[in-house]
């Protein structure tokens, strides 16, 4: 069932949990199904510094979707024009989505794994978007301190926020679920868009789903 949800102040993640040594997260087991989902998130990042009190904000809409293999396509949008996308295989292979030129260009090659719980306390749990969440106070590597909400019942990351300040520009990200059509499989919706030409990998490349065994 859908669950809309008015946009709060605090913020949500779509990606993985952090902890104070870098990114926690444990290899899915083989075979391992993911829970589907149909979300949309908000993200704002506003930036100031300290010689300056004008503040910039920067808000986008991303749509994501989840297959029960894992692969997860997600999809920015500003005022409304979609600007960027990517498409995250259950193989592995990161595709960049070029919306002007209808391509699919591999970038990298990364593992679909499953979420950990970082090692910190929890600080508590919420509901955003009918969603209940653990929170877990977060640290970046390069500086800066945060909170993340995490549903592990689902490895569905619901509220992400972190605050970091470099050369004397601060900077607060905040991405949050505002809408969750959780368990409905979106099946063949997570690929390469309709119209879109997949560029092949380099071969033998790292990047190509073929050459992981």
């Amino acid at each position: 069932m859908t669950k809309p949800v008015m946009l709060m102040l605090s913020a949500i993640t779509t990606g993985c949990l952090l902890s104070a040594q870098g990114v926690a997260q444990a290899q899915s087991a083989a075979g391992s199904a993911w829970v589907p989902y149909s979300a949309q998130f908000t993200e704002t990042i506003t930036t100031w510094s300290q010689s300056s009190p004008n503040r910039t904000t920067k808000q986008s809409l991303i749509e994501e979707k989840r297959s029960k293999d894992g692969s997860l396509l997600s999809v920015r949008s500003e005022n409304g024009h979609v600007t960027s996308g990517t498409l995250w295989k259950s193989c592995g292979q990161i595709l960049s989505l070029d919306y002007i030129g209808k391509r699919a260009i591999p970038s990298r090659q990364a593992p679909r794994v499953h979420t950990k719980l970082p090692s910190t306390t929890p600080t508590g749990s919420r509901i955003i978007a009918g969603v209940q969440c653990v929170t877990y106070p977060i640290l970046h590597l390069q500086g800066g301190s945060g909170t993340i909400c995490h549903d592990m019942a689902d490895d569905l990351p619901v509220l992400f926020e972190m605050h970091t300040v470099f050369n004397g520009t601060h900077q607060d990200y905040v991405k949050q679920l505002v809408l969750i059509d959780l368990g409905s499989d979106p099946g063949s919706v997570v690929g390469v868009p309709e119209g879109f030409t997949e560029l092949a990998a380099p071969s033998g490349s790292p990047l190509s789903c073929g050459a992981k065994k």
